[in-house]
């Protein structure tokens, strides 16, 4: 091995390499004496000739270990080399990328799976927040990393729970791909309560019979082409984005306006058969839902569809100062499930109309507790341009 004078590793220094071949591949190393470089040199020739190439670029302490380890093999019939042989792909982890540089590769991932932009781009905050905190090789994260993570920034308990479920699909992916051999997020319910916390749900708000009223007649008003969006959304509980669609020609339409060979194959509203179908529902589940009299009777007054999405939020904020009212996220939808669990007091007709599973315990958990009289779901149902 060659002795090289460096002075340019460290500017102002001069510095001892030695240049050498392990692995077929050329490796360096710096001292800070010529002695040590030549002591260095010397040692390793030595050992090259007794243990080999491969051997000779192991620490004392890694020789050691695989020397026991080698011996507890042999004591119990184990050929260690045929064990590591059988199992080498399961230990073929590429676990030297950074949190941060994969980020970016898990991001155009989710983008082929025909997810909503705002869940990509949630499940890209939260793992760009981890990498912000603590930029690790994805191979050397563990429990106890995304632990402290969770719980360093006094986030509440429904946040840290949240942002778990992202990273949890991050190291599906991350394990998926072979850059670690096991998911550091993968907790039992049990678990999960004792380590996070119990989740709290939100309280479910809705909208008043008399703030319905008022956002339709602001809309007829100011709008009237976005009429159907909240017609559609108020009385059929279907989420605004099924209604807009994601951009790619699946929002909802007026099925007269589609020809026939095109009606299984779009979302669309029937006024003759009072339907409206989703197509391209979040669950990926088709579903039909009744259009009631009140909203037959609204939707009869016209609007575009598809719903016009340009300056749709700006719009949206119009509406609802003329109004005086404040419409949350998803608030159209929780005011249709309370008013319909309230007034026909049927799980099975209001599970098939917001696309859960006959199983699901969502309307029970979410809507058991809602505040809405009889008297004013009866109103509700009652509310005719």
């Amino acid at each position: 091995m060659n002795i090289i004078t460096d002075k340019k590793k460290k500017p102002g220094t001069t510095l001892y390499r030695i240049q050498y071949k392990a692995d077929g591949k050329r490796r360096r190393k710096w001292f800070a004496t010529k002695k040590e470089a030549e002591d260095y040199a010397s040692i390793r020739d030595a050992e090259q000739k007794v243990f080999g190439e491969s051997l000779a670029d192991l620490s004392v302490d890694e020789r050691r270990k695989l020397i026991l380890a080698n011996s507890l093999a042999n004591e119990h019939g184990i050929d260690l080399y045929q064990l590591v042989s059988a199992n080498v792909d399961q230990c073929a982890i590429n676990g030297n990328h950074l949190l941060s540089e994969l980020r970016w590769d898990f991001s155009d991932s989710l983008k082929t799976e025909e997810l909503e932009e705002v869940s990509i781009k949630a499940l890209d905050q939260t793992v760009s927040t981890f990498a912000n905190y603590q930029d690790m090789n994805v191979g050397d994260i563990k429990r106890d990393n995304i632990l402290e993570f969770l719980n360093h920034n006094g986030w509440a308990t429904n946040t840290k729970r949240r942002m778990r479920v992202e990273l949890h699909r991050f190291f599906e992916w991350a394990v998926e791909k072979r850059y670690c051999a096991d998911n550091p997020t993968s907790m039992t319910k049990r678990e999960i309560l004792r380590l996070i916390g119990r989740y709290e749900p939100s309280p479910i708000t809705t909208l008043t019979p008399d703030e319905v009223r008022a956002l339709l007649n602001s809309c007829r008003k100011l709008y009237p082409a976005l009429l159907p969006y909240y017609v559609i959304g108020i009385f059929c509980g279907v989420r605004p984005k099924e209604i807009t669609g994601r951009g790619k020609g699946d929002g909802i339409l007026w099925k007269h306006d589609l020809p026939r060979s095109e009606w299984n194959k779009n979302s669309y509203v029937c006024l003759e058969t009072n339907k409206v179908h989703v197509r391209f529902a979040k669950t990926h589940v088709a579903r039909t839902i009744d259009i009631h009299p009140n909203a037959h009777a609204w939707l009869e007054l016209g609007g575009t569809l598809p719903v016009p999405t340009t300056n749709l939020r700006n719009r949206r904020k119009h509406i609802e100062a003329d109004a005086k009212v404040e419409s949350p996220q998803n608030i159209m939808r929780h005011t249709f499930a309370s008013y319909h669990a309230e007034f026909f007091r049927h799980e099975t007709d209001l599970k098939n109309a917001m696309g859960h599973s006959q199983s699901s315990t969502v309307l029970y958990r979410h809507y058991k507790d809602v505040s809405v009289t009889p008297a004013e779901a009866e109103e509700f149902w009652k509310i005719f341009p």
